[in-house]
């Protein structure tokens, strides 16, 4: 069953650290929330995953959407790829592991040639939380290993990921897709016209 309040959750606190990374780039607090938004996100990918009756058409649903964001993200954040790309690796990541572990774990040599929203680190998050039983070890372990002053707070998301949300909200599996560039498209007319 999915959890389309986590989903919200996460698209909530994915829009407050973009507006804090554009227009209060001072007030960290926005940015702090904003971490939340990823291991959500990267949790959601390993969910999907078990789920799913069909992995290609989430692959290919993950790259249109990854390629339709492409330009509002260059437009607003930075020039590398954008976090749907980074979940759909790390989705490729847990189905090779099926084939073969060893070559599950190649897709993270691309950090060096390209450059993906959170790199490695994001890379291993998704990973880890499909493989490992404990995420809460897991994902605290990786941050420390990845230490970074601002994205330690995305330990604060695990105390979200685990809640059980009782009543149930559906969400279209298309909004939070289309959400992702519109409101980075909405984002960049704000700030720059």
């Amino acid at each position: 069953m999915r959890n389309d309040k986590l989903k919200i959750i996460g698209l909530i606190t994915m829009t407050i650290d973009h507006i804090g990374y554009l227009f209060f780039p001072n007030i960290q607090l926005l940015r702090i929330i904003g971490r939340i938004a990823f291991p959500i996100f990267a949790y959601q990918i390993t969910i999907g995953y078990k789920k799913t009756s069909n992995v290609y058409k989430y692959m290919t649903r993950l790259l249109f959407f990854a390629l339709l964001s492409q330009i509002p993200y260059m437009l607003v954040m930075q020039n590398k790829l954008n976090i749907i790309f980074t979940l759909l690796i790390g989705l490729i990541m847990i189905h090779l592991r099926k084939i073969d572990k060893t070559l599950s774990l190649l897709p993270l040599l691309l950090t060096y040639f390209i450059e993906i929203e959170y790199g490695i680190y994001g890379l291993l998050t998704i990973y880890g939380f499909y493989i490992f039983e404990d995420i809460k070890a897991f994902f605290i372990g990786l941050n420390f290993v990845f230490f970074n002053p601002l994205q330690i707070f995305s330990i604060l998301s695990l105390t979200i990921i685990e809640c059980e949300f009782k009543t149930p909200i559906k969400l279209n599996k298309y909004v939070s897709y289309l959400y992702y560039p519109s409101h980075l498209l909405i984002l960049y007319l704000l700030k720059f016209l």
